[in-house]
């Protein structure tokens, strides 16, 4: 009764990329992990991507910034992967250790220290340049959201509202 309320509430669509939930496909309940709380209903990608930012605002605002920023090296990601394949290790770490400096060792959105972690090589879907080093959570998040500035600033108006108004009364079933 409570998800059928809830969809309505929601027009029938994710509550940060608003993709209709037609066709069979799967809503998944978000809720705040303190409160518990039902914050609405999201898609998969949706879901697990505010989870990737730990329902982080802040840490969402950092990845569009990160997003929206200029910077990327001077070389594709084609070439740096024909280096990996060639295996040319010196051009691949050449890459990966001037972003380690710049970056100084930590994640670009959320600034997590690599520590021994390997940090994944991120790169613009369009102009295929290299953007730069992030940890799995991070480099997830970004894909799970399609890159889109858009859904990401709204993934981060959901959570700062602590999800669609209507919903906020309802906590979570045996939580």
């Amino acid at each position: 009764m409570w998800e059928d309320v809830t969809k309505t509430a929601q027009a029938n669509r994710c509550g940060i990329c608003q993709s209709p939930f037609s066709g069979g496909k799967e809503t998944h309940v978000d809720h705040s992990h303190e409160t518990k709380q039902i914050r609405g209903l999201l898609c998969h990608p949706c879901n697990v991507a505010v989870g990737k930012f730990s329902d982080s605002p802040f840490l969402l605002k950092r990845a569009i910034d990160y997003l929206t920023s200029s910077f990327t090296l001077d070389i594709d990601v084609d070439t740096a992967v024909s280096a990996v394949k060639h295996e040319q290790t010196a051009a691949k770490r050449k890459v990966r250790n001037m972003l380690l400096v710049k970056q100084e060792g930590r994640c670009a959105i959320c600034q997590t220290a690599f520590d021994g972690r390997t940090p994944h090589v991120d790169h613009d879907h369009v102009t295929n340049r290299i953007r730069g080093l992030l940890c799995m959570g991070c480099n997830q998040g970004l894909g799970l959201f399609k890159d889109s500035k858009s859904i990401i600033e709204a993934a981060k108006r959901y959570l700062e509202a602590g999800g669609i108004p209507q919903i906020m009364p309802i906590l979570v079933p045996n939580a």
